[in-house]
């Protein structure tokens, strides 16, 4: 279809089959007809009621873009500048005279090229200013990472001469100590070991607290001893000089006051990692078939390394779990994973009832699936 935007119309237009368009919003809605091919005609006195020559020359810009399917054409005496283009007049300018008659000669393109490169100018000057607080900001962010890498490197150098010299001393008292008491002490196994005796041996390792581990324990014993009439022996590990908790612990007794019946198969609260201890106790001289481990000693691995060890981590929030450590093997309080459920008024109920609580819940009949029991 052809169209023509004019502000009268002439027989001769109608004539040709021309389609009015009087006012902008018509020329708007037609040239977001995008479902055929449109050809729009503008004439001089529709383009300078409704348009700048420069602001024409850009609605026709943008309307290419929008819509291929339409065609402007003007008619020859319709004036159009871009602002390029004008610019490009008065760079040629070479005298106050001659940019006085371009002004007055070409009053609306002057006006808006000069209102148009002002704005430019305005937001050059406002990026320029906005990239120098960037820039400014960058460099004492910069300054500030700067200090504190030199810093982290001080304390890493501070810390390989601490290693350094804790090491030498760990050697030294080593040496001392297998040389003057023919000791066999291996420094690579002062934390950890990695053989045991026992048919099973169930590590229960703290990372965060979490309530009930401790009654977890003693009933998983019992139910073991009594139900299924399997021998097994309890071993608590704290951190060292954790004295004031030996109290806490009054089923167990505390690695410095041991005799030798305790070593072979008493239930042992040992304060801080003993490894001589910890051997004599995984030799199980008394071929007991379990070991229940609790291990609150704030290792970051394990102490006891080997086959047939099934761990499981207490961790009070799911965030604090290792990625590595399924939710099968975690005792914590969310519901995806092995939890110790609370029951009112457990102080005031009788052993048999208690036992019988414990023995019907689901960690414990997972731990004695682990088991092969």
């Amino acid at each position: 279809m052809i169209y023509l935007a004019s502000l009268e119309t002439r027989t001769d237009d109608k004539l040709s089959g021309y389609y009015p368009i009087k006012t902008r919003t018509d020329l708007d809605i037609t040239v977001t007809q995008t479902g055929s091919f449109n050809r729009i005609i503008i004439r001089k006195d529709f383009a300078e009621k409704n348009f700048t020559p420069t602001g024409l020359a850009e609605y026709i810009e943008q309307v290419k873009l929008m819509n291929p399917n339409v065609i402007m054409e003007l008619e020859p005496d319709v004036e159009l500048y871009s602002t390029n283009s004008f610019v490009n007049v008065l760079r040629g300018i070479d005298s106050a005279e001659e940019l006085i008659d371009a002004a007055i000669g070409h009053e609306r393109q002057f006006f808006d090229t000069i209102q148009e490169l002002l704005d430019i100018k305005i937001d050059v000057n406002a990026k320029l200013t906005q990239a120098a607080n960037t820039i400014a900001l960058q460099q004492t962010t910069n300054d500030q990472l700067t200090r504190e890498k030199e810093d982290l490197e001080h304390q890493l150098a501070i810390e390989r001469t601490n290693k350094q010299y804790l090491q030498n001393a760990l050697n030294t008292i080593v040496g001392r100590i297998n040389f003057q008491y023919g000791a066999q002490i291996d420094k690579k196994r002062l934390f950890y070991t990695d053989g045991h005796q026992y048919d099973k041996v169930i590590y229960i390792k703290e990372l965060t607290r979490v309530q009930y581990v401790d009654s977890l324990v003693y009933y998983l014993q019992q139910i073991l001893k009594i139900i299924h009439t399997i021998p097994v022996r309890v071993l608590c590990i704290e951190g060292f000089y954790a004295t004031g908790k030996v109290e806490l612990y009054s089923n167990l007794v505390p690695h410095y006051s041991l005799k030798e019946k305790d070593v072979i198969s008493n239930d042992i609260l040992m304060l801080g990692i003993q490894p001589k201890l910890l051997k004599d106790i995984l030799r199980n001289p008394s071929n007991i078939s379990i070991l229940i481990v609790l291990d609150r000693a704030g290792y970051v691995v394990p102490h006891i390394i080997g086959d047939n060890v099934e761990y499981f981590y207490t961790v009070s929030d799911l965030k604090d779990k290792p990625e590595n450590v399924p939710n099968a093997r975690c005792i914590s309080y969310a519901s995806e994973t092995l939890n110790i459920p609370l029951i009112p008024d457990f102080e005031g109920m009788d052993p048999s009832k208690k036992m019988a609580l414990y023995s019907s819940m689901p960690i414990i009949k997972k731990i004695i699936e682990v088991l092969n029991v």
